[in-house]
């Protein structure tokens, strides 16, 4: 249980492998993360208008989420949220993505497959940026 002086951190998690989800999910939780699920079929557009309107502390997003481009996605919380911390997972070795993201404030990137320890740092490395 969180203690009452300290607030829940939430994040989005857009990954269109459920299994992934689940496990991410569970990793995250108990390190006192509340996960804010979306399909990740949805377009861009729809995911954002449908996370934003609640509080969102961090966003976890898969590169290539089924349809979804988490590219994209990051673009268009960013442009509701600049200091949103944002993580993305991909499993392409592309130097131009990783420069690209490391480009971005508030960022990081997270080489698939990863254990709790890179995820944990690669979220220390986006909030602190």
């Amino acid at each position: 249980m969180t203690p009452p002086n300290k607030a829940v951190r939430r994040i989005l998690i857009l990954e269109d492998e459920r299994p992934l989800f689940e496990i991410l999910r569970l990793m995250l939780e108990t390190r006192g993360w509340q996960c804010i699920p979306h399909a990740a079929n949805a377009r861009p557009h729809a995911i954002t208008h449908t996370a934003l309107p609640e509080r969102v502390d961090a966003a976890l997003l898969d590169v290539n989420a089924g349809e979804t481009n988490g590219l994209t996605v990051a673009d268009e919380l960013r442009s509701k949220n600049p200091s949103l911390p944002i993580v993305l997972m991909t499993g392409n070795t592309d130097r131009n993505l990783r420069d690209r993201v490391a480009a971005m404030k508030h960022s990081a990137v997270l080489q698939k497959p990863f254990s709790i320890s890179t995820l944990e740092a690669a979220l220390a490395e986006a909030l602190a940026r």
